[in-house]
């Protein structure tokens, strides 16, 4: 997504902050916190267990509300969004244009 959404000017340093971001947290923090939730939460020989499911679910929930918030905003941004739409009468009595190679073949013609 990031390739795909980035400017390419800025496409390079985007992706290292990403990459940057992730490793952060998977290296950095993920080793740390499992055991001390399962330290402060669960108790018994299944805890570290437990611990690691948690966070699992944790992560995927975390993971789903961003991806849709970040498709609400990429729609808001392109103009899809409902929000943004005010007359759909007037969308579709607009004339519609097929992008096809007109005859001359400068473009497309209208119906």
């Amino acid at each position: 997504m990031i390739q795909l959404h980035t400017p390419s000017s800025i496409k390079a340093r985007v992706t290292a902050f990403a990459l940057f971001v992730m490793f952060l947290i998977s290296i950095g923090i993920g080793p740390v916190l499992i055991p001390i939730v399962a330290q402060a939460v669960f108790a018994g020989p299944f805890a570290l267990g437990r611990a690691l499911a948690v966070s699992g679910v944790l992560a995927c929930g975390g993971a789903l509300l961003l991806k849709l918030w970040l498709h609400r905003q990429l729609m808001l941004m392109r103009g899809d969004g409902p929000l943004l739409r005010a007359d759909a009468s007037a969308e579709a009595s607009a004339p519609q244009y097929h992008f096809m190679q007109s005859k001359n073949g400068l473009g497309a013609e209208p119906e």
